[in-house]
């Protein structure tokens, strides 16, 4: 539809408004056993708050139960010789309550076998179910591969230890802003562009304040994380208390892991599911923040100074978007749609008809493109602005520093193919 037909809205972010499967471990008693514990109490701790890293936030004795529901569930699904990795993506299913949302709505004698077929593929004779659940183990597999340990970390060998591949420094593949700007430059003119991370006047680098710039690449559909993700920084950085000091991003594996309900964990690994962008940016926000719905017609140079950057969500992917090279896209849009996409508004160039929108993307040789007012609606693009002031994250999101990130651990083999 078009963006004049939509109705402007403003409303707040919830207190606590993460998803319901968030647990900290506050005032819980770690690893505590008294001297009168049986051998099998102390087999029970080793199966349960030893095996499962604190980045998935689920409390002691809930792990403790599901260690031993996936036992029970190994021993009746004759998953023989069962490895250690595959004890804990059982266990993770079970205390995450990934299992139970999928027994909400569908028998045991379906759905324990359809979990037994993830965590070892190949009982299924049928060669496209076959690949569908080797990708679904894929997915679980690389959120709990204790290959990935820090070993700079006490939890060194726990399963699920790390978060995003961070850096300061872009990986050749991944297109730069410099590079951006050799191939569409016109954004190059500051006098008759303005870009957010080099024009606003909280922002731009100055004595000891470093660009604000971030980047991430999206390696399969995690692009209602990465649009929140980004814009988020761009907002505490706008509102930074330590302008001298980068803001990071969340940490979107870590996230994932431990921020993610029974129901969210089912949709990313078992039907490989996005989610809503601006859901997901209201969760990130701080609590009781605003966010406003605007027209693209309503953008100017003066909303950026006033709002910082936007999230642009809903957006749809038609073919032509997906053109190699191409990083300029004006009058409308032409081809299929491929689906919906989220990226950030972060600049503004030109007046009246000939306006242009710097948009922020996540695929390796596209990461900035520009966009006219018409393109932008006949995608069918919704503009978000965040009201509220953002001083800092919270407390409870986990961050990662650097200017580049990617969820590598995730989905590292399911890059799409519109990469280029």
């Amino acid at each position: 539809m078009s963006r004049k037909q939509m109705v402007t809205t403003d409303s707040p972010a919830q207190p606590g408004s993460l998803p319901s499967g968030f647990h900290g471990n506050a005032g819980m008693d770690e690893g505590k056993v008294t001297e009168e514990s049986s051998e099998e109490e102390e087999e029970e701790e080793e199966d349960g708050s030893s095996v499962l890293s604190p980045s998935w936030r689920v409390e002691d004795e809930k792990a403790l139960v599901a260690a031993l529901r996936a036992q029970e569930f190994i021993e009746q699904q004759n998953i023989d010789n069962a490895t250690e990795l595959e004890r804990t993506a059982v266990t993770v299913l079970y205390a995450k309550g990934v299992v139970d949302h999928m027994l909400q709505g569908q028998s045991a004698k379906y759905v324990l076998p359809m979990v037994r077929d993830v965590v070892r593929p190949g009982h299924d004779a049928n060669p496209q179910v076959t690949k569908e659940n080797k990708g679904r183990r894929a997915r679980l597999m690389r959120l709990v591969d204790r290959d990935s340990g820090d070993a700079s970390s006490d939890s060194a060998n726990k399963p699920g230890n790390t978060g995003d591949k961070s850096s300061n420094q872009l990986p050749p593949m991944v297109q730069s802003w410099e590079q951006f700007l050799e191939q569409v430059t016109e954004w190059a003119a500051e006098a008759t562009s303005f870009v957010f991370h080099r024009d606003h006047p909280e922002v731009k680098p100055a004595n000891q304040r470093p660009c604000c710039l971030v980047q991430r690449v999206q390696l399969s559909g995690l692009c209602y994380l990465h649009g929140p993700d980004v814009l988020q920084h761009y907002l505490v950085a706008l509102g930074a208390k330590e302008p001298t000091k980068r803001p990071g991003m969340v940490d979107l594996t870590k996230y994932i892991r431990g921020c993610f309900n029974g129901k969210q964990l089912y949709g990313h690994i078992f039907t490989d599911a996005g989610g809503g962008s601006v859901g997901s940016l209201r969760d990130m926000l701080l609590p009781s923040s605003r966010v406003v719905a605007r027209n693209v017609d309503e953008i100017t140079v003066e909303t950026l100074l006033e709002y910082g950057p936007a999230l642009v969500s809903s957006f749809q992917v038609r073919e032509d978007f997906n053109e190699s090279g191409s990083l300029s896209y004006t009058g409308v849009p032409t081809g299929d749609v491929r689906g919906g996409h989220a990226m950030v508004l972060i600049g503004v160039r030109g007046e009246g008809n000939g306006r242009r929108f710097l948009l922020q993307n996540w695929w390796v040789r596209k990461q900035f493109v520009e966009v006219d007012a018409e393109y932008l609606e006949g995608c069918e693009a919704q503009i978000h602005f965040v009201r509220t002031p953002q001083g800092g994250f919270r407390e409870e999101l986990p961050q990662a520093a650097g200017m580049y990130a990617e969820t590598d651990m995730i989905d590292g083999e399911d890059r799409l193919p519109l990469d280029g």
